[in-house]
Formats: structure tokens, C-alpha cells, sequence
């Protein structure tokens, strides 16, 4: 398969490969609420003014970032390049009180803007796995987030479509979709829900096919590391982005694993996350049968047999 190089982002202040941290940065006096969020709880993601987000989180994801970018065991040098990169730690800025500003009340990490080189991004979050829930979660917690994956698309496909915005090149406007549209998905209409964020809303028509064979061959680097990466991504989300113009050779796709509030790494031995693998493997079915131009008509169909 013949997939087309993709420019990478000019960055002249940050020649560091993908995979390495970025430098620490000083705390940041002030910051707004990052108005591109896609998922997670709304107003935890903060723009800081030196181009970085600050995401609002508890200890176990400060610990996963830091634990992963200073580790030198194979797999986890190779896992960290599908991580936002990572700049450390601060206070979440303070700021006036006012529309779109956020009041300092707990930790941040600093991370590496994923939409920063996009014009109009196409972006998705797609929770990825079968286990929702971490090692601390109570009994009632447990229950709760199993039922949750019963009810969705997450126990039986590993993915459950979170949130997208997809812009429209015909109108220079976004179409949004949040937490209910993923969640009114079934095993049997979840690839509906792909094809829809890799369509143009005002048309239908499908994104043009050098983005989604390059968006493919994302999946499929993404898929071979998680495959050996001794992480468990409880509650993790793929999160997926494009931009491609209309009969354009070439764009830009990237996917990234972000939402770790729940991840712990483990020995070596213990290899990768199957409930992960087994959601990017189904997702790489369904964009590849896209690919091919026909959809999935059935649960079974979407089950993962990537060679």
C-alpha cells in the first residue's frame, strides 16, 4: 500500500524528535479555557500563552506522563511517541474571573498542542478499550462503568466515539457531535459513526482517499506499538486528527493517545493492553473497509483480524 508522505510540522524551536519531552516551562500566570476541546470534562484544558495546553488533572496521570517519558525501556520510548509530548508540571494558571478564564484549583500537566500546526482541523475522541475504570476505582464505580460498557459500543468493539468536529470546506463551518452521538451508536452502526467523521457534511462525501489511506496507516503504526507497550490505557481515548483539502495528494493526519487518568504502566513481561489493541484493530477494520468503499453491515464484522 502506497501512502503519501505527510509534511511534518515546521517547528524550528522544537527540533527534539517526536517521542522526547519538551523543555519544562515556568508557570504560567494566566490562561484560557483551550475552546478546541474536544472530550473530557469541559474547562480542563487551558491554552497557555506559550503555545501549550495545561490540562487540569489528579496525581496517577502526572505520575503516567512522567513515569513514560523518563523510562528507557524499549517499549515505553516507543509508546511515548503516540503521547502528546510532555513539559512537565505546574499550578493551573490563575487568572481575572471572567467568560472563557479559569481560577487556579489544582495540578496541571503542560503538554504539546496536537491542533497547533492545523488551519481547520477535523478532530475526534474515541475512547479505546474494554475496561473503563482504573485499580482504585470503588465496587460501585466498577458497576458503574461496566454497565456503561455494556451499553455502548465499548465492550464490544473497544471504542466508543466520544466527540468529534468536522469543518466543512464548502461553508468554512464545523459540524459537532458530543457524548450522546457516540453513545446512541451500536456495534452494528459504530462504522456510521466513522464515516461520518471522515465525510463532509455539507455533501456526504467522503474526505478524499489519500486522507483516509494515510489516516490508516496511522492506525496501523499505532496498532504494532500497543501490541507490545506494557501500559493498561483504562479509560484512554484515541484522538484523531485531519485536514485535507478536496483532491489534494497530500494533508496532514495525525493520532495521538491521550486521557491517562486511569493508566498505570506494568512489568515488560506483561505486554500490551488487549482491550486497546483489540479497539485500534477494530477501528483499522472499519476505516479500511471504508478504504475499500463498503461498510461493515454487521457486529461480527467489525470484530479485529489484522495480519
Amino acid at each position: 500500500m502506497v501512502v503519501p508522505q505527510l509534511p511534518e510540522a515546521e517547528d524550528a524551536q522544537e527540533p527534539l524528535p517526536r517521542s522526547s519531552p519538551l523543555q519544562p516551562q515556568a508557570a504560567t500566570a494566566a490562561a484560557s479555557v483551550f475552546e478546541h476541546q474536544i472530550g473530557g470534562h469541559p474547562g480542563t484544558v487551558l491554552a497557555l500563552p506559550n503555545g501549550l495546553l495545561a490540562k487540569v488533572c489528579a496525581q496517577p496521570e502526572i505520575d503516567f506522563y512522567t513515569a513514560v517519558f523518563a523510562s528507557s525501556r524499549p517499549d515505553l520510548v516507543s509508546f511515548r511517541a503516540l503521547m502528546p509530548r510532555f513539559a512537565g508540571t505546574g499550578p493551573t494558571p490563575s487568572s481575572s474571573a471572567g467568560e472563557g478564564k479559569v481560577a487556579a484549583v489544582s495540578r496541571t500537566i503542560h503538554l504539546e498542542n496536537i491542533l497547533e500546526p492545523y488551519t481547520n482541523a477535523s478532530a475526534a475522541d474515541i475512547k479505546i478499550g474494554t475496561r473503563l475504570y482504573g485499580y482504585d476505582a470503588s465496587p460501585e464505580k466498577r458497576r458503574h462503568m461496566e454497565q456503561q460498557a455494556a451499553e455502548t459500543t465499548s465492550l464490544a468493539t473497544g471504542l466508543r466515539i466520544c466527540g468529534m468536529k468536522v469543518h466543512d470546506p464548502a461553508s468554512n463551518t464545523f459540524l459537532t457531535h458530543g457524548k450522546p452521538f457516540g453513545r446512541n451508536l451500536t456495534a452494528e452502526t459504530l462504522h456510521h459513526g466513522i464515516r461520518t467523521f471522515l465525510s463532509r457534511p455539507s455533501t456526504g462525501e467522503m474526505i478524499p482517499q489519500p486522507a483516509i489511506r494515510a489516516l490508516h496507516a496511522e492506525l496501523h503504526r499505532v496498532y504494532d506499538v500497543l501490541k507490545s507497550a506494557a501500559v493498561r490505557l483504562w479509560g484512554a481515548s484515541l484522538l484523531v486528527v485531519y485536514e485535507w483539502a478536496d483532491g489534494a495528494e497530500s494533508g496532514r493526519v495525525d493520532v495521538k493517545i491521550i486521557d491517562f487518568a486511569h493508566s498505570v504502566v506494568v512489568d515488560a513481561e506483561e505486554g500490551g493492553d488487549e482491550g486497546a489493541v483489540f479497539g485500534v484493530g477494530n477501528l483499522l477494520t472499519i476505516v479500511g473497509d471504508l478504504l475499500e468503499g463498503h461498510n461493515t453491515e454487521n457486529a461480527n464484522g467489525i470484530l479485529a483480524e489484522i495480519v
